[in-house]
């Protein structure tokens, strides 16, 4: 993901915008954690913004259905902004099971939220993860933030 924001930035004004990925070189996210949040902690919190995609499976910030770490990363009362998951066995996480992300209090506590669903069906799975568990649509999180959740959405042509 750093790549590709790096590559999106490129040749534009933001290409000067401080940008702290979370990846650090550590060779797990579990060992890497701590140095993230060193990294981020200089950052001005709660954050002013989290922008946010979908899975088909549900998932969102890297927080994949039953995934190794899931529950920590969504714990309200969590002390920490960033949390390590490992999602290996979770066929959309790639070749990259082992993540670093935010946890869902450092989002909840944005002064505002975007989810982007580029599709009809990604905002049929989104509609549908309200009636889920967490632990298998952990998109449905994101139903809490209220007012702070604006979802961009395409809807099919009718």
């Amino acid at each position: 993901n750093a790549d590709l924001v790096r590559a999106c930035f490129a040749g534009t004004p933001a290409e000067r915008a401080h940008f702290i990925p979370l990846y650090n070189g550590h060779p797990t996210p579990q060992s890497g954690v701590k140095a993230a949040e060193q990294a981020v902690a200089g950052l001005a919190q709660p954050f002013d913004l989290c922008v946010l995609g979908m899975g088909m499976d549900g998932h969102t910030a890297s927080w994949f259905p039953h995934s190794g770490g899931l529950s920590a990363a969504l714990d309200p009362d969590a002390e920490a902004v960033l949390a390590a998951i490992d999602a290996t066995g979770c066929e959309v996480a790639g070749e990259y099971p082992s993540r670093i992300t935010m946890t869902f209090r450092a989002i909840n506590e944005a002064r505002a939220n975007i989810l982007l669903l580029p599709s009809a069906e990604k905002l049929d799975i989104f509609r549908t993860a309200k009636e889920k568990d967490k632990m298998d649509a952990p998109v449905k999180a994101l139903y809490s933030l209220g007012e702070r959740l604006t979802v961009y959405a395409l809807e099919a042509s009718s």
